[in-house]
């Protein structure tokens, strides 16, 4: 009898280690799908963020090809002022004053 008793202890002992196994990996298995699920949530944030970044970037981008364009532009019409200027100081050079006033009150 002594020998049963201590078979159901032994078996008793290894049900409850197994209870206790089974209930620990169930636990580990809910907290690692909690884990993907937040893994998950973090993704799709950071892809919406790069998201707006890029579209951030493309609007910054054709703010920038507007200056620049604009600054061109001002850049060339600088020059044909410039050359205006030169033009005048060159007929004042052939006009008499005079004459030169005249053009210039105009």
């Amino acid at each position: 009898m002594p020998r049963d008793s201590f078979t159901r202890a032994s078996e008793t002992k290894k049900r409850s280690q197994f209870i206790s196994e089974e209930k620990a990996t169930y636990l580990e298995k809910i907290a690692l799908e909690g884990r993907i699920a937040t893994l998950t949530t973090e993704r799709q944030d950071a892809a919406e963020e790069i998201s707006k970044i890029q579209e951030s970037h493309q609007s910054l981008q054709q703010r920038f090809d507007a200056v620049d364009a604009e600054k061109q532009d001002v850049l060339g019409r600088l020059t044909a002022a410039e050359r205006r200027e030169e033009q005048l100081r060159k007929d004042s050079e052939v006009l008499s004053p005079r004459r030169f006033m005249s053009l210039v009150m105009r």
